[in-house]
Order: C-alpha cells, then structure tokens, then sequence
C-alpha cells in the first residue's frame, strides 16, 4: 500500500468519524417532523407515488452531512425525491430502482426543459387528440388491438371504459409523435400520472396510488349516468361511496396535469448537476468501493406490504410495456 493509499484512508476514516457525529446531532436535537411545511414544491408532485417521504426529511441530511459536488446514492430511489434534494444542494446524485416506472419518473422529475416551448407542445397534443377523438374514435380503437396482444387488450379492456379508451389512445399517439424524448418523456408521466391516482383518475379502479387495485362496484360515466352498479343502489351498503367511481375525461385531465407539472419546470431551473438514473437491484450494484459520500433512502415496506407494479402497470401498458413483461419484472420485485 502507497503512502497515498494510506493518506486516503485516513482521510475518509476521519470524514466518517465526522459524518457520525453530525448526525447524531441531527438525530438528537432537530426535529425532523415536516408534515406541517410544503412538499409539493418544484416537480415533487409531479406524480403520485406510494410511500414518499418529504422532501426536507433527505434535503437536511444531505446539506449536513455531505458538501457541494459530493455524490449522494439513493440505492431503491422511488419517485426521485433523495435525487432531486441532492441536485437541488448542489450534489452529484445517483439513483437505482427495478420498477420501471419509478425509473421514468425520476428522470423526468430531474430533467429541465423549457417551460414556454413545453407549453406549446401540449397545446399541440391537446387540439390533435380532441380532433382524433372526435372525427377518428373507430381509427384510435384499432390504433389500440394493433397495439397490443390480446393478454394485455383484455387487461385494458376489463380496467378501462371505451370513452377513456378512445382520449388514451388519442393522447399516447400525439405524444408518441414528438421527436425530442425529453419532451416525449415529460407528457408520457403526465398521462401516467392521471391514471395512477389515489382518488379519481381514468380507470375503472377505486385507488392505484396507495392499496392493490380494486375494481369500482358503482360506477357513473362523466355525464352522470350509471354505466355500472345499479343494483348496489338497492340496499346500499354503508361504505358504497368508497366504491364508486365517477369517471373523468382523460383529455381534461390530461390538460390540468400538464399545467400543474410546467409549473414545477419553472423551479427546476437552480438544478446544476447531471442525475444517473439506472435500472438495478440495491443489493447487487455496479458501484465501486469508497465512491459514495452518502446514502439516503426510503426502503420499501416489509412483506410487500405495497404492491408497487401491481398498479404501475396500469400506466406501463399504456406507454409501451407489455404486460407479460410487467408481470415478470412484478415476479423479480417480489423476490428481491
């Protein structure tokens, strides 16, 4: 071992004894409960994602415990929100996760665009998916079986009414024209975001963002006629306003979501470092030793307790996964 080896281990000896007692003190004498301050600011609520933490809860252990330009891992990242604080602080950030949608989300949430020519896109998107919806429905439904197999057709076709179909169908094949993937990207979690929802949302499902989907028993269509259900109104059980869905318009949704995240574009625009967003399994990263100066996660709860690709997928198919696909990378989520 060279004298330099010997130095640099000394040195990152004396920076962990350091780290150490910082936070300890972190621990011990601040308080780290947020839920009465904002965390939906910036792309924070770019999307809904089960089990997030606040955001300040990782912003306070990375200013305390790293310095400028240091690189914060955060090994089964979610949603993005330890990468996002960390480039936030001015840190290198690196962020792992083997559900596919929370790899897309992150990138998106990560990367800046120009609010004013992103507008002018959706605006794009919107008047050619209302146009297509109205003057080419049956073109759009074909659009869809060409799609798909029948696996993943019959999937859809049990989670989502024909009208909604019809706006998804429209909307993903105006997306899918954009050239520039960034662009392409940002709306793509905008539609998934109107479908994974904790409360209303496109499909016929009661809840995607926070239990195991559950299929509406009452269900109205957006002109507040039963489409399904009308005998859970004779004898109504207590809880029948939990189980019922009242069914939106993906196109307006589509638009308030997309508004919504410009907004957050905005207050991207202090973010100074480049984000590694990779697919992987936090026990067997291609990471090498002494390169990380801080982990910060939020691992996901014991025994599955939430099934994260079981809805996600809701939104996958929609942006090009099959679902035997989904299903498998669901069977490796399970088993890690």
């Amino acid at each position: 071992m060279t004298t330099l080896d010997i130095d640099h281990k000394i040195q990152r000896f004396t920076q962990s004894i350091s780290q150490r007692d910082r936070l300890i003190d972190l621990l011990t004498n601040h308080d780290l409960d947020f839920h009465d301050q904002d965390s939906h600011y910036a792309s924070h609520n770019f999307h809904s994602f089960p089990a997030k933490f606040p955001p300040q809860l990782p912003r306070i252990f990375i200013e305390n415990l790293t310095s400028p330009g240091d690189l914060v891992l955060d090994p089964m990242q979610g949603s993005g929100t330890t990468i996002l604080e960390a480039n936030f602080s001015g840190r290198r950030a690196i962020g792992f996760d083997i559900d596919p949608l929370a790899n897309y989300i992150t990138i998106v949430k990560t990367t800046r665009l120009d609010p004013v020519f992103v507008h002018q896109q959706s605006k794009i998107i919107l008047q050619c998916a209302s146009s297509a919806v109205e003057n080419r429905s049956r073109d759009l439904f074909q659009f869809l079986d060409n799609r798909w197999n029948k696996t993943t057709r019959d999937f859809v076709d049990y989670w989502f009414d024909f009208d909604s179909q019809v706006e998804l169908a429209a909307l993903i094949q105006e997306i899918e024209k954009i050239e520039q993937s960034s662009i392409c990207n940002f709306f793509k979690a905008a539609l998934s975001a109107i479908i994974i929802t904790k409360t209303g949302g496109v499909s016929l499902a009661l809840d995607l963002a926070h239990t195991r989907p559950h299929r509406a028993k009452l269900i109205y269509t957006r002109n507040g006629e039963i489409l399904e259900g009308e005998s859970m109104l004779e004898n109504a059980p207590k809880n029948l306003p939990y189980m019922t869905k009242n069914l939106r318009s993906p196109i307006e949704e589509f638009k308030k979501r997309v508004q919504n995240n410009i907004k957050g574009l905005v207050q991207l625009s202090s973010a100074q470092f480049p984000v590694q967003i990779l697919f992987g399994n936090a026990q067997e990263l291609p990471l090498m030793s002494d390169t990380i100066d801080l982990i910060v996660t939020s691992p996901p709860y014991a025994s599955n307790a939430i099934d994260y690709m079981r809805a996600h997928k809701f939104s996958l198919v929609w942006l090009g996964f099959p679902l035997e696909t989904l299903s498998i990378k669901r069977r490796d989520c399970l088993t890690v």
